[in-house]
Parts: C-alpha cells; sequence; structure tokens
C-alpha cells in the first residue's frame, strides 16, 4: 500500500513545521494578532496600558496547562484524534468570537480558551516528534537525540521563520484590516493544519496510564539536572513585561505606527530564525 505524501514529504514533517506555522500566526496575543489586540484592548475598548498588559500578561498562563494535558493526552494515547478535534475547535473559536465581542473582558477570556486549544495543539505535536524520533532512531541508527532534536528543530524553524512574516505584517493589519475580518480569516489556519492532520495514519503509539505518567513527570522533575535546566531557563528569558506599555510609549511617544513596530519586532525575530538555522 501505498504510503500519503504531501508534495512528495512525509506528512508527520509537514505537520511539524505547519503546527508551528499556526502558532507564530493564529495564536492569540502573540504573532499577528499581537497589535491587532493591542489596539482592541487600548482603543477600541479604552484601558489603559497597564490594564492591556495586565490581560496580555494573564494570557500566558493558557501555556501552564500544557502538563495536565500531556498527562490526560498520553493516557488516551490517540494523538491524530485529539488534533482534529482541537484544531476543528480553534477554528470555529475563531470565527464565533467576533459574534460575542462585547467587552473586553469576554474577549480575553474567548481568545484565552482558544490560547488552551492551542496549548493542546502543541502538546500533541511535541508528543509526535518524540515517537516519531524514536522510531526513526530505530530504522535509521542513529540515536533518538538526534532524530527528535532534528524533528524540534523543523519546528522551531517553522515557528521563527513564521513569526518574521507575522510581526512583520501585523502592525500594518491592525492599521488597516478591521480585528473581526482578521479573526474569521485566521480561522483558515488550523484550517490548513487539520487537512494536513488527515494525512497522518492512525495512531500506533500505546498509551501511558495517566498514574504512570504523573509519576514519571514528578521523578523526572526533582532530579538535579531538570532543575538546575529549569532555573537556567527561568534566569535567561525573566525580564519585566514591558510589551503593552512599550508599544503604547512608541505610538504615543515617538509617534511610531504599528506598522513601523511590526516592522522593527520582525528584524528581532529574524534573528531568532538565524540562531535556530
Amino acid at each position: 500500500m501505498k504510503k500519503k505524501t504531501i508534495l512528495g514529504m512525509k506528512p508527520i514533517k509537514v505537520l511539524f513545521a505547519m503546527e508551528y506555522v499556526l502558532q507564530g500566526l493564529a495564536n492569540p496575543f502573540q504573532g499577528i494578532t499581537y497589535h491587532s489586540f493591542f489596539k482592541h484592548f487600548h482603543f477600541t475598548y479604552g484601558m489603559t496600558e497597564a490594564a492591556t498588559q495586565m490581560f496580555f500578561s494573564k494570557s500566558y498562563l493558557a501555556w501552564s496547562f500544557k502538563p495536565i494535558i500531556g498527562f490526560f493526552m498520553d493516557a488516551y494515547g490517540k494523538t491524530r484524534t485529539v488534533l482534529i478535534f482541537l484544531l476543528l475547535s480553534g477554528a470555529g473559536l475563531y470565527v464565533l468570537i467576533p459574534l460575542v465581542d462585547t467587552s473586553a473582558l469576554v474577549f480575553f477570556w474567548m481568545m484565552f480558551a482558544l490560547s488552551i486549544l492551542f496549548a493542546g495543539t502543541d502538546v500533541a505535536v511535541d508528543r509526535a516528534t518524540i515517537i516519531t524520533g524514536n522510531e526513526e532512531s530505530k530504522t535509521q541508527e542513529k540515536s533518538k537525540a538526534a532524530t527528535v532534536g532534528i524533528n524540534q528543530a523543523i519546528c522551531w524553524a517553522a515557528i521563527y521563520g513564521t513569526s518574521i512574516i507575522a510581526a512583520f505584517s501585523g502592525g500594518w493589519i491592525a492599521d488597516n484590516v478591521k480585528i473581526e475580518v482578521l479573526l474569521v480569516s485566521l480561522a483558515i489556519v488550523p484550517a490548513v493544519v487539520f487537512l494536513v492532520v488527515l494525512r497522518l495514519p492512525k495512531d500506533k503509539a500505546a498509551s501511558i496510564p495517566l498514574r504512570e505518567s504523573v509519576t514519571n513527570f514528578w521523578k523526572g522533575l526533582n532530579t538535579g539536572p531538570v532543575l538546575w535546566i529549569i532555573l537556567f531557563f527561568f534566569l535567561f528569558h525573566f525580564q519585566p513585561a514591558m510589551g503593552a506599555l512599550w508599544t503604547n510609549y512608541l505610538i504615543t511617544e515617538i509617534k511610531f505606527t504599528q506598522t513601523q513596530i511590526g516592522y522593527a519586532d520582525s528584524v528581532g525575530y529574524l534573528g531568532y530564525f538565524i540562531g535556530v538555522l
């Protein structure tokens, strides 16, 4: 039986890239949505820059659900099925939100729910990179670290490459495109990833009992090397969250347009992209 491909490539490899195109373009509060959301909170609803920044800060809490999502995903075991549900739900929410956008709070919580869905797709694809990397290490006689690392590199190159485009165009979109049009248009992104998922073979990986998954996580978390890595990442990434405050300063004091801010942001992501390569 001939295996399904997408433009001659394995569907799973295309999924690794497309999932992070999704994160770079359609993940709420980030990427292409950042400037439009800032404008919506700050100018449409008249929130202060501090209150706007508070919403952006809280949005990151959606990603704190990833370990819990991972436990249940391991227990269920059917990554393809989960991805189909999450992607269709995400596309549906993007179409629905403009219809119920009646206040800043309603808009935030709807987008927060959407962020949790996309955090779930991130967990699912992370799981797939590990499972696929493990299989490839056995068939290609390479180390698991090498095969999983290559798959992760595809993911990160995709998200930083997409982030250049998202930042470059996001400011212009905020200045020229109505947010309702943007939101409905973004529903296309998870829909395209959904079409890629349909090309995947059925799940073969064994499920992991919930108790075993939680126990393994806890044991790994309490090892010295893992704790040192966590500390390193905390110190390396710790900085005051100045996003909305800085954006407002650039607009009101330096008189930048959001288009110009987007161009500047894209240069920063270009550095990230080159670093990943």
